[in-house]
């Protein structure tokens, strides 16, 4: 957004009336901020420097920025889907506050002059543990959601951007594609009306999602006997599964239900422990896939539609999946 020069109009005192309006917008969209990073971005005191500038950006576009001693803060834009207006922080602000913006992502060192280039940041770009994706790993993202970018293991964002799709599309496209729209970049022109100072360092404590096996070898075997009952037939000493199905059509979802169930319960139970953990839900469902020869695994005639609900449900329901925290590697 701001990686071209753009034309200033000038700043002009903002009047305290306007102040506290903001100062109650911005209370309501950031809670986390506290009362002393409030009276520094937005004073409210007589006479202190508060100035708003209007910015032409290379695009047509108006931008309102929102300064104290010649430091912008926040910026405010147009929603181009609502129409309405946003308020978003500079990497200014997310410095006195790196956790300001609820999702954050890290991505490498060098990607960084390809995004000062004007590039979008790949999800292939995001550093994440080894073979730790899975249907969770992302659950809470949402589309168009904006978040912050630090560069390596610091926790200091160097730019703000907007996610281009959900947490359950970023693990179905196998973790390709571009995943977040840049807005604001440190050393870009918004950056550079400032004061330039250089991004502050301190180690990320953040935490990600990983399937912990001695939890999973703890719950298959409880899992395994309490749904044995619902099982129709399963040769377990065969490499593949011969499984009866009941004479109640497969379109229907109760029997595609079945049929994973009994797959996923079976590749637990005997197979877990030849695996090496943590493996890709992608990798798994190939693997289902295979274990019934002449079989097509349908979700869209189960209940669940998507395999990451699938997989969902077995975490809740069986216990059999248990997702925890570890610090994101580099």
């Amino acid at each position: 957004m701001f990686r071209k020069d753009f034309k200033s109009k000038g700043y002009t005192q903002v009047k305290s009336s306007d102040r506290k309006k903001l100062r109650q917008q911005i209370q309501q969209i950031y809670p986390t901020l506290n009362d002393d990073i409030l009276s520094l971005i937005i004073p409210t005191g007589k006479g202190e420097d508060f100035t708003s500038c209007k910015l032409l950006l290379s695009t047509d576009d108006d931008i309102l920025v929102y300064s104290t001693n010649k430091i912008p803060w926040f910026f405010i834009v147009e929603d181009q889907k609502s129409k309405t207006e946003r308020i978003l922080p500079t990497v200014y602000l997310l410095w006195k506050c790196p956790d300001l913006l609820t999702l954050k992502f890290h991505t490498h060192k060098h990607v960084f002059n390809k995004l000062m280039n004007g590039a979008d940041l790949m999800l292939p770009g995001l550093i994440l543990p080894p073979g730790c994706v899975t249907p969770q790993t992302f659950r809470h993202v949402q589309r168009d959601q904006l978040c912050s970018i630090c560069l390596d293991d610091n926790r200091y964002p160097i730019g703000i951007g907007q996610t281009t799709m959900d947490g359950d599309d970023m693990y179905m496209s196998g973790m390709k594609g571009r995943g977040i729209v840049l807005l604001h970049l440190y050393q870009d022109a918004l950056w550079n009306i400032g004061p330039r100072t250089e991004v502050p360092y301190e180690k990320e404590q953040r935490q990600l999602f990983i399937t912990d096996q001695n939890k999973v070898d703890e719950n298959i075997e409880h899992a395994c006997a309490q749904t044995s009952d619902n099982i129709n037939t399963l040769n377990l000493n065969e490499e593949a599964i011969p499984v009866s199905i009941t004479n109640e059509s497969p379109n229907h979802p109760e029997s595609m239900d079945e049929i994973l169930n009994t797959i996923f319960l079976y590749l637990c139970q005997r197979k877990a422990k030849t695996y090496e953990l943590p493996l890709l839900a992608s990798h798994f469902y190939t693997l289902m896939q295979d274990c019934v020869p002449g079989l097509t695994l349908d979700l869209k005639l189960s209940s669940y539609k998507k395999f990451s609900k699938f997989l969902q449900h077995q975490q809740e329901i069986n216990n059999l999946i248990l997702i925890e925290e570890t610090k994101p590697g580099v």
